[in-house]
């Protein structure tokens, strides 16, 4: 029974959440059409030490992986009759050897979006938001995966220092099968944040409690999830701010870890990082981070801790 719910639930994602989201990038008012013309350009160039897992043949492997990545976004937007505010998105990202992959491969990701948000209630303290999204991913030439992903966010204004969201989302992977066989995903993900902005201070603290459920054709690659993640962010200077941010999250697998080993996976990871970002100018910005991160599992080879880091100069062509 379960095996069925979760098959008609991947066709429900997968027949639903894609053709909605789809619709709205080409359903556009005329009248909306002008203001969107206005499209703004970024373009990333970083360089990060981060822990990569990939897939081999079958066999997932972990590195820590240092190498060159630039991420180019566009981006257009305008505010409704109605008051609500409509955007629109697009990115490529180009991922270098050693990142991403571990055997020197070449990643290419693409990914179009849309964002509807509308406030409501007495004083606008309510607001709502649906995102869609769209993913794809190329590696040397070949397609790896198409993803398409649709959230529906709510958001309570407390009082000027306290706010509460909550967010769910809904998303189906479709892996190619020749790199690796049963991965097919249906994707659930429900999270409830509050922020607090300190009266008379700049600071700004979040904090996120969140589950994630993802279902695969083959159960070895389904699992639960449950985590926490922490945000402190504070201005230095007037070109200078401060990002410290803290994730801990457990991951249960549904299955053996592999045909030759039934081992249940379980991961226990933990994530901390501290980035500081300066603006140059008005177009141009850079950041720096450096932390740390850490996972247990009950699969000795995915076991690992180590530093990580980061450099990134971005620079608004609009």
């Amino acid at each position: 029974m379960t095996k069925i719910w979760d098959r008609a639930r991947a066709l429900a994602t997968k027949s639903v959440a894609a053709p909605l989201w789809l619709a709205s990038l080409v359903i556009v008012p005329e009248t909306v059409a002008a203001d969107l013309a206005d499209i703004q350009w970024s373009s990333t160039l970083s360089f990060d030490r981060e822990m990569q897992m990939t897939w081999d043949e079958g066999t997932l492997n972990t590195e820590f992986a240092a190498a060159p990545s630039f991420l180019t976004t566009a981006k257009t937007s305008t505010s409704l009759p109605n008051g609500a505010h409509l955007s629109f998105g697009a990115d490529v990202l180009l991922t270098g050897n050693g990142v991403a992959t571990t055997n020197g491969e070449t990643e290419l990701e693409g990914g179009l979006s849309f964002n509807y948000r509308q406030k409501f209630g007495t004083n606008n303290d309510w607001q709502y938001q649906v995102r869609g999204e769209s993913d794809i991913l190329m590696s040397n030439e070949e397609l790896v995966f198409q993803r398409q992903r649709l959230g529906f966010h709510l958001k309570y204004r407390l009082s000027p220092e306290h706010s509460t969201a909550g967010f769910v989302r809904f998303g189906y992977r479709d892996q190619n099968d020749d790199r690796l066989l049963g991965y097919d995903q249906t994707e659930f993900l429900g999270s409830l944040t509050h922020t607090w902005r300190p009266e008379d201070s700049d600071l700004t603290f979040a904090g996120t409690v969140y589950t994630e459920t993802r279902r695969a054709d083959y159960a070895q690659y389904s699992y639960d999830e449950v985590g926490l993640r922490f945000m402190a962010r504070t201005p230095l200077s007037e070109t200078n701010e401060m990002t410290a941010r803290l994730s801990i999250y457990q991951r249960e697998f549904q299955d053996g870890y592999s045909a030759t080993n039934p081992t249940h996976r379980d991961d226990t990871r933990i994530k901390l990082s501290v980035e500081v970002e300066h603006t140059f100018s008005d177009q141009l910005s850079g950041s720096a981070y450096a932390g740390w991160d850490g996972n247990g599992s009950t699969i000795s080879g995915l076991s690992y801790d180590g530093p990580i880091a980061g450099v990134a100069i971005t620079y608004q062509w609009q």
